[in-house]
């Protein structure tokens, strides 16, 4: 029963969270400055526990875990340099950030 529960209640978190995802994407199709922006806050804090992650597997030596890790930190890095680039920030129509 309450495995049920557990299972719903993280379905419907999931569900809210690719709502977010999903209002962010359409967002930045339109090219909407604030989309810009908290896609820059996101990936910044996914930065974050990249960091922990890219740590924690050489701390446990998993050569493979570090490769997907580090893959997924260079990849969160240039959309970061991207949406910061000036050509950029003129397209979103934004002069903060």
């Amino acid at each position: 029963m309450m495995a049920g529960m557990g299972g719903a209640i993280v379905g419907i978190v999931f569900l809210g969270v690719a709502a977010v995802y999903l209002v962010l994407g359409i967002g930045l199709w339109k090219l909407q400055n604030w989309a810009r922006i908290v896609t820059i806050i996101l990936v910044g804090l996914g930065l974050i526990f990249n960091a922990f992650g890219l740590l924690r597997s050489v701390l446990h030596l998993h050569v493979v875990l570090f490769f997907m890790q580090a893959v997924v930190t260079a990849i969160d890095v240039w959309i970061v340099v991207y949406l910061l680039k000036p050509n950029v920030k003129q397209a979103f129509g934004g002069t903060d950030l």
